[in-house]
């Protein structure tokens, strides 16, 4: 019994200092998204890593963070009314990467509409009925009525 427990505990401690091990692999890249324009931060745009299926999306001040292994990698920025961008960065084990990312706005110029409209009376008709009766054919109806 007590050479299963000498066999098992460098074992042991082997796989849960194997995590941590394998984790200290990994750089984050944190940084912002701006407008390139107006130097405004661009919230809820998509960065990406380029050929692969990992992404984050910023928040409300542009900020995003990504922890990938170490390694070069192409980032793609994507937001609604602005040009993608592409970055490439060198991810280092154990580092953090600080990356100030600009988006132009992607303007087009719409070709001359004209837009027109017209007013129209509504008609509405009421139908009367006229319906004529003698006064003996009340006083029928009206003796009909007390039987």
């Amino acid at each position: 019994m007590n050479k299963i427990t000498i066999l098992f505990k460098p074992l042991l401690c082997l796989l849960l200092l194997f995590p941590l091990w394998a984790s200290a692999q990994n750089g984050t890249i944190k940084g912002f998204v701006y407008d390139k324009k107006t130097g405004e931060p661009l919230i809820y745009s998509s960065v990406l890593v380029a050929d692969s299926k990992i992404g984050v999306q910023t928040d409300v001040n542009g900020y995003f963070s990504l922890s990938l292994p170490s390694g070069t990698y192409t980032l793609i920025t994507v937001a609604l009314g602005y040009d993608s961008s592409t970055t490439t960065v060198n991810v280092l084990p154990d580092a953090i990467i600080p990356k100030k990312i600009y988006v132009s706005s992607k303007e087009k110029e719409l070709t001359t509409f004209v837009v027109s409209g017209r007013k129209t009376e509504k008609t509405t008709r009421i139908n009367t009925g006229v319906t004529k009766i003698t006064p003996v054919e009340m006083k029928t109806t009206q003796r009909r009525r007390r039987t």
